[in-house]
Parts: structure tokens; sequence; C-alpha cells
């Protein structure tokens, strides 16, 4: 089976820059932890296609993300964190919250429910018929 990088190399390039690091919106559920924010850093993730897309438009389409991780993510982890966004989108808040919100459903919980939400139909657009064979290398979350 093919792995992620040999199914994307050709069309999709990922270009990685590191921000300075501010709590992102939604990331507030950790406050209450002893949470050690040394130890993650925040990364701007661009994904690029080579090609412009079948639409017809001379633009290249661009989909930028904002992750936090300990070190460079690669193309594998951000599509595995673009893939766990799309499935939290179909859940609902109360299951969202139990899985990713220790059980909570407050607003924190609620801002990354609803970041989920707005991510899914933009991965889905930016990738097309391509998502289905993605998330089937990727595997269930």
């Amino acid at each position: 089976m093919a792995t992620l990088e040999e199914t994307l190399r050709r069309t999709v390039v990922l270009k990685v820059t590191e921000l300075p690091m501010t709590p992102a919106r939604g990331f507030s559920v950790l406050s209450d932890e002893k949470f050690d924010w040394t130890k993650v850093r925040q990364w701007r993730c661009s994904l690029a296609l080579k090609k412009p897309p079948a639409t017809g438009s001379k633009r290249l389409a661009v989909l930028t993300i904002v992750m936090l991780s300990p070190e460079q993510p690669t193309l594998s982890k951000v599509l595995e964190c673009l893939a766990a966004d799309v499935e939290a989108s179909k859940m609902t808040l109360w299951d969202f919250g139990t899985i990713f919100a220790k059980g909570r459903t407050d607003e924190a919980a609620q801002n990354m429910h609803n970041t989920c939400k707005r991510t899914a139909p933009r991965v889905q657009r930016f990738f097309g018929d391509q998502w289905a064979k993605i998330v089937k290398i990727i595997g269930p979350s």
C-alpha cells in the first residue's frame, strides 16, 4: 500500500513556518492542567497544490492551518490532524467534549468544535476526490 508521501508527492507541497508562541483560540481547555508549554511549538502549515485545480482557475489552491507540535510537522502529521478535524466535525458537541475536552462542553470546547466544523469543508474542497484515498491510507483515528 502506498504511503501518504508517495500518494501526494506530485500534487501537494507542504511549507511549515514556526510562529511565536501564543495559545491558539480554543486551547484554554488545557489552562487548568499542568501543561508544559515549553515542550510545544506553534506552526503555520500551508499545503499548496502544485497544479491549478481542474476548475479552470489560474490560482493555486492553498490550505493553511496552525497546529501545536513539539517538532516540525511532516506531511503525514498534518494530514492526520486534518483527518481528526474532519472526523470531529461530524460529532455532536457532547461526543466531541467527551473525546477531546475531558468530558466538558464549556465555551472553550465549543470553540474547538466550531473550528473543526469550519476546517472540514475547506479540507474536503482542497483535496477533492483525493481525500477519500488519504483517509483510507491514514486509517481510523
